[in-house]
């Protein structure tokens, strides 16, 4: 306290405020390294505006974080379970989609819904677990059409909108996007949308809110950790995911949505899940049809896999045990090693029926498809907050009370069921791995490591793979010749091959959609690539050996009819030198050679026929679109740089001009107010002159003392330089 009350001559009121609030809160720490006045000032009032910021962004600020933190420091330090007094079982009201007809029939029932939902991404991450220093989203999903992950999401939202005012006859519909970004990731994110025009969405259904991040612990008693690397700064890390719900309430956006644009569901997803969107429409048909509060996305999980699974738990009735506070029955998620220790040592879980390794509890993927109007409502009661946890590593030997590192709060997205009364109906929807799930986040070689584990590599390389195998099993289903699978090894990770196809979202968001567009007269070999981007192409009868690519704008109606196409085709060729390749190749261990292939751009409306007899007149008027094009833009281009060359020559034109004079205006007068306002700020600025002034002198006096104890020690040493010798 010593440090703080000397330098508060140089803190403003404000300042002093949020000074006070930490010495409260039991913070008083932070100070001590203060030196005196007029040293690391700037420093100083850096430190309080970074806590005003956490006193901005947690619900209950300060004081009320650390509250929390001793509660629940408390709680790890004895080893409490939450869970405890609680029995598991499989969640009530849960569909599993196991085949083409329940997919179909899922999926009819969820498509209507889709026109009232809104979208909420999590992307506070960078790559740089993939070895990629850029942010996930930006990321190209495949390097075929080299769409990044966030111009995917968007082209799945605006096909759903499209199809639903199609059906309306009119602009009707909106689905919203929310973003939720981070200190890393915020302004990189907001620049890649204004680069690329939003991807076609308009600006104003788009919400960007950024999380913030808490302190770090140091103890027991919830004292904030300074920065090793800088003691005039709070070490702060990230919160978790779970902020996403804060910052919706704090944001109102979930109301925006409802009274704006008659939102009824809230969707989240993960950043880099190029499979997500697949299994989207069938779980808003369960959501509906079950009429659940909470929906889980999920995969099958294998009995024992070291993942989260979805469970249902109950307390025992005279149970006192654990977090009374939580609702019962609670369906959540389990982490895999708490659920051992609730179906009790030894004890396995029960399997599905008819499966010899499918645990009934699913694995979560924290895709999850939340009721509008419910969760709007228990946003406004509990005001966004959401339940916490920490995770303290301690010193051996100390009880518990030593850290081995500074820890901090943390909440996690699929947690909200916490938040919840006995009555919410919350279940989940399991979908086949190979539909929804293909996560994007391993280096290489963490990637091979796991795949020898016999865990899925989640790498670039797989995530890329399993969208091509999606499109290649949903074909099969219709007939189409898709010729053999294969693996192929990139980097020490295998991952399957075949042929590559691509279906951009406009031309089917379903998968009776997009198996409406083939017939099977359609051969595709094992070798070739098919890229489709139009929302009225259809495929009668193909023979591809090699790579075809067609691109329609909307009005652009195609059929695919008597087409052989044989070219050498697009080819994944193995990385050598890492150093040499662009980022978003290195990742993959490949990069794409584009040997020869059949690339057709509709960029003009009307009916189209692509056979083997129209095929030569198409690509020279495809060709000849694209030049026009090409030139369009080097036109535009040059338009611009011409009217900014004349922008700058006016503004120039304009400084060269002699300026008039101004005529001198009478000072307005000062009231007595504003007078003592400046009185003060000007006397204190003295102040602080005079302080830096009285410090300067001190230094002075000091410097001229050593130089003076400096000569004398000279002279000495020239009179006796015997003894100096000696």
């Amino acid at each position: 306290m010593a440090q703080l009350q000397a330098n508060l001559s140089i803190l403003s009121e404000e300042d002093k405020r949020t000074a006070q609030i930490l010495v409260d809160a039991g913070q008083a720490h932070l100070f001590a390294p203060w030196p005196a006045p007029g040293s690391y000032d700037r420093e100083k009032k850096q430190m309080l505006a970074q806590a005003r910021e956490v006193e901005k962004v947690y619900p209950g600020g300060a004081q009320g974080y650390v509250n929390k933190a001793k509660d629940l420091l408390h709680k790890a330090k004895i080893g409490a379970n939450p869970y405890a007094g609680f029995q598991v079982s499989e969640p009530s009201n849960a569909v599993r989609l196991e085949n083409p007809q329940d997919f179909d029939a899922w999926e009819a029932k969820g498509l209507p819904e889709a026109k009232f939902a809104g979208f909420v991404m999590v992307a506070g991450g960078l790559g740089e677990r993939l070895g990629y220093q850029g942010i996930k989203i930006s990321l190209p999903a495949d390097i075929i059409t080299n769409k990044t992950f966030i111009q995917l999401y968007i082209e799945h939202i605006l096909a759903l909108q499209d199809q639903a005012n199609t059906q309306a006859g009119e602009q009707k519909y909106v689905l919203p996007l929310g973003i939720m970004t981070s200190d890393d990731t915020d302004r990189l994110t907001r620049a890649l949308l204004r680069r690329h025009r939003y991807f076609g969405m308009d600006p104003k259904q788009i919400t960007i809110f950024k999380q913030g991040k808490v302190p770090a612990l140091l103890d027991n008693d919830a004292h904030f950790a300074l920065d090793a690397s800088n003691r005039f700064a709070i070490d702060t890390k990230p919160h978790g995911h779970g902020d996403v719900h804060t910052l919706l309430y704090q944001h109102d956006v979930v109301n925006k949505w409802i009274s704006q644009y008659n939102t009824k569901w809230v969707v989240f997803f993960q950043d880099t899940n190029g499979l997500v969107f697949r299994a989207i429409p069938a779980a808003l048909g369960v959501s509906a049809e079950k009429q659940l509060h909470v929906n889980s996305i999920t995969v099958p999980r294998v009995q024992g896999d070291a993942v989260g699974a979805i469970c249902k738990l109950t307390r025992d009735a005279d149970s006192k045990e654990g977090d009374l506070s939580l609702p019962n029955p609670l369906t959540i998620n389990v982490e895999y090693n708490q659920l051992e220790g609730l179906l009790g040592k030894g004890v396995k879980e029960p399997l599905v029926s008819g499966s010899d390794t499918i645990s009934v509890y699913p694995g979560n993927i924290n895709v999850l498809v939340f009721n509008a109007n419910d969760y709007n409502k228990v946003l406004q009661a509990k005001k966004g907050v959401i339940s916490e946890f920490v995770n303290p590593k301690y010193k051996a030997g100390t009880d518990n009370n030593v850290f081995n590192k500074p820890t901090r709060l943390e909440c996690m997205m699929q947690d909200y069921p916490k938040l919840l009364d006995n009555e919410a109906r919350v279940s989940f929807t399991q979908f086949e791995r190979w539909t929804a799930f293909s996560a994007v986040k391993n280096a290489l070689a963490d990637g091979a490591a796991k795949q020898k584990t016999n865990n899925a590599p989640e790498t670039a390389s797989t995530g890329e793979a399993d969208v091509y195998n999606f499109f290649r099993v949903v074909l099969r289903q219709a007939g189409v010749d898709v010729g053999q699978d294969s693996t192929a090894t990139f980097s020490g990770v295998t991952v399957p091959m075949g042929s590559r196809i691509v279906c951009a979202p406009r031309l089917g968001v379903t998968q009776s959609q997009l198996r409406s567009k083939f017939s099977k007269a359609v051969k595709v070999s094992e070798n070739s690539t098919l890229v489709l981007d139009g929302q009225d192409i259809t495929v009668e009868s193909l023979n591809l050996n090699g790579a075809l690519d067609i691109r329609a704008v909307a009005g652009a109606k195609v059929v695919i009819r008597n087409l052989n196409i044989n070219n050498k085709g697009y080819h994944f060729t193995p990385i050598e030198n890492e150093s040499k390749v662009r980022p978003h190749f290195a990742i993959r261990g490949y990069t794409l050679s584009r040997e020869e292939g059949v690339r057709l751009n509709f960029t003009q409306p009307g009916d189209y026929v692509l056979s083997d007899e129209t095929l030569p007149q198409l690509e020279q008027q495809s060709q000849d679109q694209r030049d026009q094009a090409r030139e369009q833009r080097t036109a535009a281009r040059e338009q611009r740089v011409a009217e900014r060359k004349e922008q700058q020559a006016e503004r120039q034109a304009k400084r060269n001009e002699p300026r008039q004079p101004r005529e001198p205006r009478e000072p307005k007068p000062m009231s007595a107010n504003r007078m003592r306002s400046q009185i003060s700020r000007t006397t204190r600025h003295v102040q602080r002159l005079n302080e830096q002034l009285a410090a300067a002198q001190t230094k002075l006096e000091q410097l001229q003392q050593q130089l003076q104890e400096q000569e004398q020690q000279e002279q000495q040493t020239q009179q006796n330089p015997e003894q100096t010798t000696a």
